[in-house]
């Protein structure tokens, strides 16, 4: 290394020693190694490879935003600031690398999707829910922009503009597993507004459509084992639910608490037990609880119970 040094030294201003020596210096001092690849690109700014070097350097040091002002048209560069921002929760660049790029890729879905995400969890859900609604055109042919609309004006209150959206979205959507969607997210926002025949109608509407619709199929066994009736349906419809998606808490649990409700206790007590096992917390643990309660061992019934509430 000590030869690169003597270069630099002996001629400041030739690039290739500034970039040799970088190069060498990458393995070692990241610091020092970015500045003589700088100081590389900055002699001859027309050279590409000094260009990439750098970039390079810049993007395993975290240095996204220098990344993207030395390439501007380089879309993988603010994907990559995208996912950086998304994993270290820092959502005000996040929303600044995605208005970018929204505007640069306006028919990407999935960078709207994001746009929406991180103005909601700034807690801007009036510009989020805006952002999906700029998108939707007559010839969006998936329900999930629908779907975001819908639960977010839910959220909101606003019942009438729930409506308009979700009779457009009837009317646009031609797939049935996507009008099926639909009609499922509805059930689900009728449902937490304790409007349970209305809810039922949208599960069933949703089945009909598509009869391996997920959502539908667990809200529905799950309201059924909640009123106690028809829990031989509603343990078919659990047990195509835990088919078609085995290892998810909340579907375990609603299977769990079907087979509770019919007075299989130990069976209840192996897929609740399973729930918990995956990462089920809240409403699956006090469900573990009374189960546990049930079978008499009340120490752990109150043990998962008050787990249940931290």
């Amino acid at each position: 290394m000590r030869l690169f040094e003597l270069a630099v030294e002996a001629d400041s201003i030739h690039s290739p020693a500034h970039f040799a020596l970088a190069m060498h210096l990458a393995a070692r001092d990241i610091g020092r190694a970015l500045e003589h690849s700088r100081t590389a690109y900055r002699l001859d700014p027309e050279n590409e490879y000094f260009k990439n070097q750098l970039t390079g350097l810049l993007i395993a040091n975290h240095l996204f935003e220098e990344a993207a002002e030395l390439n501007p048209e380089n879309i993988q560069i603010q994907l990559a600031m995208v996912g950086h921002y998304s994993r270290i929760g820092d959502y005000e660049h996040l929303l600044a690398t995605l208005e970018r790029l929204t505007a640069q890729r306006p028919d990407d879905f999935a960078l709207v999707e994001l746009h929406a995400a991180a103005l909601f969890a700034l807690e801007r859900p009036e510009e989020g829910l805006q952002v999906v609604k700029d998108y939707i055109s007559d010839t969006v042919s998936s329900a999930v922009p629908y779907i975001i609309i819908i639960d977010g004006e839910a959220r909101l209150g606003r019942r009438d503009s729930l409506r308009r959206w979700s009779a457009r979205a009837l009317e646009t959507l031609e797939n049935p597993k996507e009008l099926a969607a639909v009609h499922g997210q509805l059930g689900a926002i009728y449902n937490a507004d304790g409007k349970d025949k209305r809810a039922i109608r949208e599960y069933r509407m949703a089945l009909e459509l598509d009869p391996e619709n997920i959502i539908a199929l667990n809200n529905y066994a799950y309201m059924l084992s909640l009123a106690g009736r028809d829990l031989e349906k509603a343990l078919q419809m659990a047990e195509k639910v835990l088919q078609l998606a085995p290892d998810v808490p909340t579907y375990i649990d609603t299977y769990g608490w079907v087979l509770f409700r019919m007075g299989r206790l130990e069976d209840a007590q192996k897929a609740l037990r399973r729930a918990v096992s995956l990462g089920g917390r809240g409403e699956i643990m006090r469900h573990y609880g009374d189960v546990l309660d049930a079978l008499g061992e009340e120490f752990m019934a109150k043990y998962y119970r008050d787990k249940a509430d931290e």
